[in-house]
């Protein structure tokens, strides 16, 4: 049984992008205002008065636009994947993964490296993908060995689904390899020792003949 953990989601960077704008505009307006209110200064001191809220807004400002920039690009980037989900152009791969390489947990390296079905992917907690990105320092789920079943599109993960025994529990090693669709039955419960059935036992007397009657079979002819 395949249980779903993540899912692309177009509208999911949408909050985080309201708290980093609104965060920018705030700077900003606190710039401004305070650059107005250093317009008071006397003629001397100006200089050295306006610098902190000159910088202040100048910071809030570019923090704006970069943001903006970024979300909007990120914004259409997860809307494609997300067209390209719904509408079934998505790679979908499916084994055991094989991890080649870990992204520490404070970055500066490249991300998780994968191995699913032959095909490797790259999720990165830090980098710009708007699809599956939380490696395995931060909690991921693509961990060695574990059975998964990705949907990938433009080397972007758009859903993941881990096959979980009955209990709710990973799959463990026991389950069959990449590629096979749960074809072999599962054994049977073992039978105990004490249950077999026992042998009964074969008498070994020759009989006599029943033709000949009784005792002919001990006289010489």
């Amino acid at each position: 049984m395949f249980v779903t953990v993540y899912e692309v989601d177009a509208m999911a960077a949408v909050p985080g992008a309201i708290v980093r704008l609104a965060i920018g505009l705030l700077l900003g307006t606190v710039g401004a205002l305070w650059l107005r209110a250093a317009r008071g200064a006397r003629r001397g001191d100006r200089g050295c008065h306006l610098r902190g809220p000159v910088g202040l807004l100048a910071f809030g400002v570019l923090w704006t636009v970069a943001h903006a920039v970024l979300y909007v690009a990120a914004f259409v980037r997860a809307g494609s994947l997300a067209a390209a989900y719904r509408s079934g152009r998505c790679v979908v791969v499916e084994g055991r993964v094989a991890v080649l390489h870990r992204q520490p947990a404070e970055g500066h390296d490249m991300g998780d490296l994968v191995r699913v079905g032959g095909v490797v992917v790259e999720v990165d907690y830090f980098g710009g993908s708007v699809g599956y990105r939380r490696t395995i320092a931060h909690g991921g789920v693509l961990t060695e060995g574990t059975y998964v079943r990705l949907y990938c599109h433009d080397g972007q993960i758009a859903r993941v689904d881990i096959r979980r025994q009955g209990g709710g529990r990973p799959a463990d090693d026991s389950a069959p390899e990449e590629g096979a669709r749960n074809s072999r039955r599962p054994p049977g419960p073992a039978r105990p020792v004490g249950s077999l059935t026992p042998i009964p036992a074969i008498d070994m007397v020759p009989r006599a003949d029943m033709r000949g009657g009784g005792g002919s079979a001990g006289h010489a002819s």
